[in-house]
């Protein structure tokens, strides 16, 4: 038998507060190889807020790696959101030209280039389509704080 005595939920108050649509400073601090419901294989990252009033906050993306084919060519739409990061903070297309959509090296790759960085990044917050009592966050990263993943690599040579 359980030692806590039963809770009225509907006593509890919210810790839930969705992040303001906006733009912030975020860092990428957590890549999580992830299979969804589905059975797809998916990669969770986590982004902390670095400054303001939501500084610490984290938002959790998923980026799906399932490969589709639609008029004989391949997509896969987490891939192609991990490329648009890369492009936007200057990673050098030679260091990714060739993206592997299995799950574990696709985290490797993502928490090599992006991780620790301080991205410019747009935040929105809508409700979810497949359930009106939920809602999903997205992030569009904007470029890198203060350069670019380019000009890093340039010094470091």
């Amino acid at each position: 038998m359980s030692e806590f005595k039963k809770i009225n939920l509907a006593d509890l108050a919210s810790t839930y507060e969705p992040i303001p649509d906006g733009e912030y400073e975020i860092r990428l601090t957590d890549v999580d190889p992830y299979v969804s419901a589905a059975g797809n294989d998916t990669l969770k990252a986590t982004y902390t807020i670095m400054k303001g009033s939501h500084k610490g906050s984290e938002i959790l993306q998923w980026y799906s790696l399932k490969v589709n084919e639609k008029n004989g060519k391949l997509s896969c739409m987490g891939l192609s959101q991990m490329a648009s990061i890369f492009r936007k903070i200057g990673v050098p297309e030679s260091m990714y030209s060739t993206l592997d959509p299995e799950k574990t090296a696709a985290g490797r790759l993502l928490s090599k280039l992006v991780k620790g960085k301080t991205m410019e990044a747009y935040v929105t917050t809508e409700d979810r389509k497949d359930d009106p009592n939920k809602t999903s966050t997205r992030v569009n990263v904007v470029g890198l704080v203060g350069g670019t993943v380019e000009e890093e690599v340039e010094e470091e040579e």
